[in-house]
């Protein structure tokens, strides 16, 4: 990877984590961010899709910890994590 784009990219994400923790005016989840990120990343060049595929880890700790997070947020809606810590 070329420095120009090593740079563009820290860059990026920096703005992007900016953009996500640090922007009150406008609510924006985080997986929005993160798929506007890649978005533009791969608009801009600085990677190709065939790249981000190559990435078969992350892709994989992505779809796990969804789950993960989807299955907490429902015990939470259906109030198994607060039985549990009354029990």
């Amino acid at each position: 990877m070329k420095k120009s784009y090593s740079v563009f990219l820290s860059r990026f994400y920096f703005y992007g984590l900016e953009l996500w923790a640090c922007f009150f005016g406008i609510s924006l989840d985080a997986t929005s961010v993160a798929l506007l990120g890649l978005s533009l990343v791969l608009i801009s060049g600085v990677l190709t899709f065939g790249e981000v595929l190559a990435e078969k880890a992350a892709w994989n700790t992505l779809v796990w910890f969804s789950a993960l997070v989807m299955m907490a947020t429902l015990f939470g809606k259906l109030g198994v994590t607060q039985f549990l810590a009354e029990a």
